[in-house]
C-alpha cells in the first residue's frame, strides 16, 4: 500500500489568520519579483534598479 500524498497546507482566505498567511506570501513575492539576470543587465548598462533608487532616497 502507498502512503496519500499530503498536500502542502492551503490557509483559508476566509479566516484571519488566513488572511495574514495570503498577506505574508504577497509580500515575499513582490519582495523577491526582481530576477538575478535583470538586475545584472541593469548593472551592466551602469544603471540601478528601481529599488535600488527608492532605496537611496
Amino acid at each position: 500500500m502507498s502512503e496519500p500524498e499530503i498536500a502542502p497546507e492551503i490557509p483559508d482566505r476566509h479566516t484571519t489568520a488566513g488572511k495574514l498567511a495570503d498577506l505574508q506570501r504577497r509580500i515575499e513575492e513582490a519582495t523577491h519579483a526582481g530576477s538575478a539576470r535583470a538586475v545584472e543587465k541593469q548593472h551592466a548598462k551602469g544603471k540601478l534598479t528601481a529599488r535600488e533608487r527608492i532605496g537611496l532616497l
